[in-house]
């Protein structure tokens, strides 16, 4: 960076906290989030507090290690303003909302959610916390919005483990699916504008996250596993006789020559005619596959749900299934490009980690965890802020 950028990039940090800082009541609160920021944008330092009270300018350990662990501020104010601030430079009305999570590998047993569980990060079981999170993808750019901290039943069920990490008594056990949907909601309801919301099989095998972002009136693409069932003609469900007692039946009628679900790996086999589309450019050369769309009726706790698209990617890496509730009219094209937004929210986690610490923490309390993950959030919106503006200035 020439001295001319670096003056630049200072006064926009600079405005940046002057619009932060008074999210926080606390007056004396603020020049330490100035410097746990501070560090955080820092090259070549572990993101912790003894190492970052080290190099800044100010730094204390013992106040900054205060700061994140048993200060009171809150953080949703800042991720509130965060979406904001991604709005004015990201917001584009066709964008996207990914939801994935991603594994911290942990040692112990006291930080708050730690346990044996399936982490796709390192792609195994083991000892780690889980965090959900959903990122903004435009074609202006991507960050980071909002995180949740998984809470396993384990944990959820036991009073002396939550007294001790300080989880608050109105946090329940809640499924990966439902914590993205909580999320989405958020969201939804304030200034980010998006469209659709993109997921890998994850979240799309549960119907109940699919019917949730369909109830809020937007669009998704969501990946399913191969066993996934669904209809392709309509059944029809036995209506209740007058009289009848007892709950009423769910199952799809099972009479002689009534249509059955198949699994969606099955009926890929009679998808034969697919189309070519290129989905977004690699890092050699750009990336496309072979595309098929067909209407079916997922199968909802084995029963018919509504009519939505089943798309079958076929490449090198084998077949992908989605699930889709765009209208009857929508180009595959739209779908499929939807579809491979998801493949963004990998390299969020991965910048954040490497570029801001998102990994390097030592807090084992609820609310430091979302202390510091509010924090980490806030440094890569900085960062996706400042390239998107000199990109367009030319000085990136």
């Amino acid at each position: 960076m020439t001295p001319k950028q670096i003056e630049q990039c200072a006064r926009e940090l600079e405005a940046f906290h002057e619009r932060l800082g008074p999210l926080f009541p606390d007056r004396r609160q603020r020049p330490w989030y100035r410097r746990w920021v501070h560090g955080l944008l820092l090259d070549g330092v572990r993101k912790n507090a003894a190492e970052l009270a080290r190099v800044v300018p100010g730094g204390e350990v013992q106040a900054m290690q205060q700061f994140l662990t048993d200060s009171t501020w809150p953080w949703q104010p800042l991720l509130d303003e965060l979406q904001t601030m991604a709005a004015e430079t990201l917001g584009e009305p066709e964008a996207v909302l990914v939801c994935d999570d991603t594994g911290f590998a942990k040692k112990g047993t006291q930080s708050v959610g730690v346990a044996r569980q399936y982490s796709g990060t390192l792609g195994k079981v083991d000892n780690c916390q889980i965090g959900v999170s959903c990122a903004y993808v435009s074609s202006k750019g991507r960050c980071l919005v909002d995180g949740r901290l998984y809470l396993p039943k384990q944990w959820a069920k036991s009073r002396k483990r939550r007294n001790k990490a300080g989880v608050p008594k109105q946090v329940q056990f809640h499924t990966k699916a439902q914590l993205a949907v909580q999320m989405i909601e958020r969201a939804a309801a304030g200034p980010l504008p998006f469209r659709w919301v993109a997921c890998d099989d994850g979240y799309g095998r549960d119907g109940g996250f699919r019917q949730s972002v369909d109830d809020l009136g937007l669009l998704f693409v969501c990946e399913v596993p191969s066993d996934q069932r669904v209809w392709t003609e309509l059944p029809q469900l036995p209506e209740r006789t007058p009289g009848q007692m007892g709950r009423p039946r769910t199952q799809a009628h099972k009479a002689p020559g009534a249509p059955k679900s198949r699994k969606v790996c099955q009926l890929a086999e009679r998808m034969e005619d697919g189309h070519r589309i290129q989905v977004r450019e690699g890092t050699k050369k750009p990336i496309a596959a072979d595309w098929a769309a067909l209407r079916v009726w997922p199968s909802v706790n084995r029963a018919p749900g509504r009519e939505r698209w089943l798309l079958v990617e076929r490449s090198g890496a084998g077949l992908k299934y989605y699930l889709s509730n765009a209208s009857a009219d929508t180009p595959l094209e739209t779908m499929a490009d939807v579809a491979k937004q998801e493949w963004f929210v990998e390299p969020c986690f991965r910048d954040l980690k490497q570029e801001v610490g998102l990994a390097d923490y030592e807090a084992r309390k609820w609310s430091s965890w979302y202390h510091h993950v509010t924090l980490c959030l806030l440094a890569g919106l900085f960062l996706t802020i400042t390239r998107t503006q000199w990109s367009k200035r030319g000085t990136a």
